[in-house]
């Protein structure tokens, strides 16, 4: 498999193929595909990426349908046509991945397994000696070249348009992913707010107070269909029993509606309770709340 680095937004070239010796790619290859067996055999619980949710030890995230703006498909694929490093020109410094590929054959999709680069990762041989290969083995030289190092993990995969990965923040690094975390427009908001379900006072507008936790909240209560599946009635017994405290508008007993805060804290805490960010304790009765909606099997 040939090794290709993926470049910061300072370099005209996006993808730069590095070549190295038979031996060394050998050894480069058995590393990737080393790392991509302990991903898959620790990662086994898919769970498609939602801002706000973290994974517990074996799960990971999956965004279907990615759109490989950068072309690393293409590179596994047409690995001929791309150029090659020259360390000369382009800096060390300038990398912020490194990959390799298996090109699809048969019909199956190309496997590309990708790395995250930072210059940690730099072996500055400015003050480095090595010992010496060619001459005397007990006598050391300078070494005049930088050099770069493997990580020792997979940052993702990219199996043909799906995208696998533990860590959002860590492929950030590599791909412009933040249009994946989408918080709720304004045009959501109000719809939100407008559901059936609730009450609003008098000039309350719930895009106007939102900030990035409310949009992001909403788009997760939205992708849950909670308000569709369970009713006023439900959810005002569900938060009695966790002890949150909701306002309930029950003049109309035959409709029922959760009255909408007009704080912004107020409405945060009734929409972590919509979203199941509270649980009580099974052993002591207490009320926790919690980051990760992970099912206890």
């Amino acid at each position: 498999m040939e090794l290709f680095a993926i470049t910061d937004g300072s370099v005209a070239v996006n993808i730069l193929k590095i070549i190295s010796d038979r031996d060394t790619q050998t050894a480069i290859s058995k590393l990737f595909l080393e790392q991509k067996d302990y991903f898959e055999s620790t990662y086994t619980d898919e769970i498609e990426f939602c801002g706000g949710y973290i994974t517990n030890e074996n799960e990971y995230f999956c965004i279907n349908d990615f759109d490989d703006v950068l072309g690393v498909i293409d590179a596994v694929n047409k690995p001929d046509a791309v150029p090659v490093w020259d360390p000369e020109t382009i800096s060390v410094y300038n990398i912020r991945a490194l990959f390799v590929g298996i090109p699809g054959t048969g019909g199956a999709a190309t496997r590309v397994l990708l790395q995250s680069f930072d210059k940690r990762q730099i072996i500055d041989n400015a003050r480095t000696i090595f010992q010496h290969v060619t001459k005397d083995k007990k006598a050391f030289t300078l070494a005049k070249s930088e050099g770069l190092s493997l990580d020792i993990k997979l940052t993702a995969i990219l199996l043909g348009e799906k995208l696998i990965f533990k860590n959002f923040n860590n492929l950030r690094r590599i791909f412009d992913v933040d249009g994946y975390f989408r918080e709720a427009t304004k045009e959501e908001l109000i719809v939100f707010s407008k559901h059936s379900h609730f009450k609003l006072n008098d000039g309350f507008e719930l895009d106007v107070i939102a900030d990035s936790v409310i949009r992001k909240k909403v788009t997760l209560i939205n992708k849950s269909g909670i308000l569709e599946d369970k009713s006023v009635g439900e959810l005002s017994n569900a938060a009695q029993q966790l002890g949150v405290d909701i306002e309930v508008d029950a003049s109309d007993i035959d409709n029922p509606k959760i009255v909408m805060p007009m704080l912004r804290k107020d409405v945060k805490r009734l929409l972590a309770f919509l979203d199941e960010d509270y649980f009580i304790s099974q052993i002591t009765q207490t009320k926790f709340r919690s980051n990760s909606k992970v099912i206890a099997k």
